[in-house]
């Protein structure tokens, strides 16, 4: 039975059901705020000794104010001797809501005062209460006065027993809270509902009624077109209809700085310069309340103007203000770049002997460079390109190309066609064979190494292999003129035997060939009169013979 006593659910129920004896019945029954600090009214309250409660607003629920903390105490009897327990009752608008439930073991001694206590705080909605104290049966019909001791009040602090004063008059209105200027920004201006939920509105016996405040007036909207002071009025009302009215003063502000425009770098070729009306003239400025404000920009840290002949990259603060002296800063970046190549002259076409080879500095030293920034030299042109050197002794034309490139990394280029050619005359053969022959009768390869064993320039029987330095006569040997062959014999002893031939292709139809050097253009005195040689040599070989055998027989 004791334990079923200390059930709030079970209490709860047989509290439904009013019977046995009334220990008191009130005969004045109230449920406003009280006056003093103690809200259990024992004219508003309800004694059953069969189911041993003690019900406070079981008649008239008890008004409470949403959102507060409360705090309950019960003499030390009740928690001791009774194993009492208590439920509380919620009401919102007179609706039930949910039970707050103590057992015996939730309540603290308090140090101080013999009784114990226990602290709560409201929902934000709740605005009635009942208040059931449950007990042991037994320690319930040994209480005289039922009533005597106990308390709800307000707060979380016991300092001592009040009994209760009566229901407070309600004669006073709300009090609004945290009232002051409102301040509304003109780009996004704050909306009349806004200031009003921002309203906070208590009365003493009704607590919080900021849900009665209601816009009554004034001069600001919802999109105001000027900057400066308005003004609205609100009223709360209370549950006794007591009406409270406030002004609330509003004011329109721009705080927003002007915006830029995204450009955030210029670029400035070398050598022009520009002055700081150039520059601040490639940007523009927009306010949100004053419009284009472009020319206003102005120029407050300048790393450019003193560096504008210099390549390089230069930080440039912009600012500009707005007639509410909001400001706005941008820095940007100027570039000063060189982009003009260097300008690289000198010869375009050179032609050479196929043995006057050149030195591809020496080519390099007919040039000229210079630069619109930097000082150019010789040293700073470099060879790109170069298909002249290994065929140096070719004829024909071939490319040497150059380039210079500034600090920048511009770059030029110069290119050079050197043509390898037959500059040699015939004079330059004295030592080698001539060769002539004609349109119609083109010579091989091998008909080159018959006319040099004809003439006693290879070995006859020997194997040769033969490899072509240089050849201009294949490829012109039906065309009248002097060519030149330049072939290597290399015989089984790799002995390497070069000739140089000087080809001379006549215009007439064949009639033959021969071989000789320049200086054999005519026939030789060997040949013209060779058989004169031989005669004479016999004959004088045998004179000779002859006065040898006399004078030694002697």
């Amino acid at each position: 039975m004791k334990k079923a006593i200390r059930v709030c659910l079970m209490w709860t129920c047989l509290s439904m059901f009013i019977a046995g004896i009334i220990v008191h019945v009130p005969d004045v029954f109230g449920a406003g705020l009280p006056i003093g600090d103690n809200y259990l009214d024992p004219n508003n309250a309800v004694a059953d000794a069969d189911t041993a409660t003690l019900t406070f607003g079981e008649i008239d629920p008890m008004s409470v104010k949403p959102g507060q903390t409360y705090l309950l105490s019960v003499p030390n009897d009740f928690i001791v001797n009774g194993r009492g327990s208590v439920e509380i009752e919620t009401l919102i608008d007179g609706i039930d809501g949910q039970a707050i439930c103590f057992n015996d073991v939730d309540f603290t001694p308090h140090a101080d005062y013999d009784v114990y206590y226990v602290t709560f705080t409201l929902d934000g909605n709740i605005d009635a209460l009942v208040v059931n104290f449950m007990m042991d049966p037994q320690f319930f019909l040994s209480v005289i006065d039922p009533y005597e001791g106990y308390m709800l009040e307000e707060g979380d602090a016991y300092d001592g027993f009040e009994v209760y004063q009566g229901e407070s008059t309600d004669s006073e209105g709300p009090t609004f809270e945290n009232l002051g200027t409102v301040t509304s920004y003109y780009d996004a201006p704050i909306t009349i509902q806004e200031i009003q939920d921002s309203l906070v509105a208590n009365d003493e016996i009704d607590g919080n009624v900021s849900t009665s405040i209601t816009h009554t007036g004034g001069n600001y909207t919802n999109t105001p077109t000027e900057l400066g002071p308005y003004w609205l009025s609100f009223e709360a009302t209370d549950s006794a209809g007591n009406v409270t009215e406030c002004i609330v003063s509003v004011e329109v502000v721009d705080v927003l700085p002007p915006v830029f425009s995204e450009k955030t770098e210029l670029t400035v070729v070398f050598p022009n310069v520009l002055t700081e009306a150039d520059i601040v003239s490639q940007f523009s400025a927009s306010d949100n309340y004053d419009g284009d404000i472009s020319n206003q920009i102005g120029i407050t840290d300048d790393g450019y103007t003193a560096n504008a002949g210099v390549v390089g990259d230069y930080n440039v603060k912009l600012a500009v203000s707005d007639s509410n002296n909001n400001v706005a800063t941008k820095t940007i970046v100027i570039y000063v770049v060189d982009q003009q190549a260097p300008l690289l002259s000198g010869p375009t076409e050179i032609t050479t002997g196929y043995t006057q080879v050149l030195d591809v500095l020496g080519i390099k030293n007919q040039l000229n460079v210079s630069d619109n920034y930097d000082s150019l030299t010789l040293s700073d042109i470099t060879l790109k390109e170069d298909t002249y050197t290994t065929n140096e002794s070719m004829i024909g034309i071939y490319t040497v190309i150059f380039e210079a490139i500034d600090s920048s990394g511009n770059m030029t280029v110069h290119e050079i066609a050197v043509e390898v050619a037959d500059l040699i005359g015939p004079e330059i053969y004295v030592d080698d064979a001539m060769i002539q022959t004609y349109v119609d009768r083109v010579l091989t390869l091998e008909d080159f190494a018959d006319i040099l064993l004809s003439a006693g320039e290879l070995e006859a029987g020997m194997a040769y292999d033969i490899n072509i330095a240089y050849d201009s006569y294949t490829d012109h040997a039906t065309t009248p003129g002097t060519y030149h062959l330049h072939l290597d014999f290399v015989d089984e002893n790799e002995t390497i035997i070069s000739k140089k031939l000087e080809i001379i292709v006549k215009g007439e139809t064949y009639e033959g060939s021969f071989v000789g050097t320049p200086r054999q253009h005519q026939e030789s005195l060997f040949v013209s009169y060779g058989a004169w040689f031989i005669g004479g040599g016999l004959t004088l070989l045998l004179i000779g013979s002859n006065l040898w055998w006399h004078f030694k027989k002697k």
